[in-house]
């Protein structure tokens, strides 16, 4: 009888001892055994002026940086930062300041100029979505001044000759209301000659490249104030120009993000309907008039040398606007 009652009491105290909840252990205390040091980790978010980002439950209108202290799925701590930028830049423009001259700089639209006078939506003037996208056929002078449009085609040829065309009624951004560009007019402008000259050539040789942009040839141009750390592809900041002639859509994203600027290789139109600026002389630049109504840009340089890819001819129409 000794031994039985022995063997019960064992018996219970065995299944006393497996029906005992197991300890409790706090999230940090798991993080304290099983985390390394916490991640950090970095987030660049743009928005537009008057509106907010919302992140982790709070919602953000103002430049800055803000860190949170997150958990990933194990518990572990992680150090992360929101680096918010609100764009200051003016309505369809691209996020860079160029300098035209010593004391002037400017913003470029977001893309060529586009007429479609059947379009009451986004239109009758307005920029396309891409920079590397054709606006349409233009001619010279063919603002709407005086009821000679794009599209009228009798428009009397001396409309093409004009050498004061910028900021005056010839002028399509000056004389128009561009739709997606603000909706204000005697504001967007085409450059000078000695204007464009000096975004091309006296600005520093680095802030130029010709490369293709999502399979369209051109040149690039980076805002006064570029920075390649700021461009981050894949997390990974960049130090310089891509190597090869083109850059891929994701690098391009991230460029335009920060400033950067395409003028696409255009081709040239002929005969009565055709949408140049003016005749042009030779050079990179018209001299006629002292207005840059062509420039042309081909793969490699900004010359005459191929005459079938030109900048600002007919579709390829850029409009800048001053810094406010």
């Amino acid at each position: 009888m000794k031994k039985l009652a022995f063997a019960f009491v064992a018996m219970f105290a065995t299944t006393a001892l497996f029906a005992q909840e197991p300890p409790t252990v706090s999230t940090a205390e798991l993080s304290m055994r099983y985390c390394d040091a916490p991640v950090e980790e970095n987030i660049n978010v743009k928005i537009d002026i008057n509106t907010t980002y919302e992140w982790e439950g709070d919602v953000y209108d103002a430049t800055g940086d803000y860190t949170k202290v997150l958990q990933d799925d194990r518990g572990c701590d992680r150090i992360v930062t929101l680096h918010l930028k609100v764009r200051t830049n003016p309505t369809g423009s691209v996020d860079g300041l160029f300098s035209i001259s010593s004391t002037q700089q400017v913003y470029f639209s977001k893309g060529n100029l586009h007429y479609s006078a059947s379009n009451t939506t986004t239109g009758p003037w307005y920029f396309v979505a891409n920079q590397w996208t054709s606006g349409r056929t233009f001619r010279y002078g063919t603002s709407g001044y005086n009821s000679y449009n794009p599209d009228n085609s009798a428009a009397n040829n001396n409309y093409l000759k004009y050498t004061s065309l910028t900021r005056t009624s010839y002028d399509w951004g000056w004389y128009n209301a561009i739709k997606n560009g603000g909706e204000a007019s005697s504001t967007w402008y085409t450059m000078s000659k000695d204007q464009f000259n000096y975004l091309i050539n006296t600005r520093s040789a680095s802030l130029k490249a010709f490369k293709s942009v999502h399979g369209q040839g051109g040149m690039i141009l980076l805002p006064d104030a570029w920075s390649w750390g700021d461009v981050v592809v894949n997390d990974v900041p960049m130090t310089g120009w891509p190597a090869g002639s083109s850059i891929d859509d994701a690098t391009w994203t991230a460029m335009e993000d920060n400033g950067a600027v395409f003028f696409k290789a255009g081709t040239y139109w002929t005969g009565t309907n055709n949408g140049q600026y003016q005749p042009y002389n030779s050079g990179c630049m018209s001299t006629d008039g002292g207005w840059a109504f062509v420039i042309d840009v081909t793969s490699s340089a900004c010359n005459i040398t191929y005459p079938e890819l030109r900048y600002t001819d007919a579709r390829q129409v850029r409009l800048v606007r001053n810094k406010p």
